[in-house]
């Protein structure tokens, strides 16, 4: 399966929060199946894409970084695997 995650850091973290958090990042490195991780320019948080079919590891990887982070983690398809069920839909 492939998933978007959105993270957004929690309000407020200092810079000791953050050196914590990008020190856990270091010690864990990329998610399981990380395709790529995207920044917003604005400081607030990303995205990641990942394509695993190990559920728990994901939650693992939430779990270490909740402290700093709020998740949504959303399953997509790629575009050319939904037309066919969207067709099917339509009639």
């Amino acid at each position: 399966m492939i998933f978007v995650t959105k993270y957004t850091l929690r309000p407020h973290m200092s810079k000791a929060d953050v050196k914590r958090l990008m020190d856990i990042f270091g010690q864990r490195g990329a998610a399981t199946g990380e395709i790529a991780n995207y920044v917003n320019v604005d400081g607030s948080g990303g995205f990641t894409i990942s394509e695993s079919d190990d559920m728990n590891s994901a939650y693992a990887d939430t779990l270490a970084y909740s402290e700093f982070m709020a998740f949504t983690i959303s399953p997509v398809l790629k575009i050319d695997d939904a037309v066919g069920p969207i067709f099917e839909y339509l009639g």
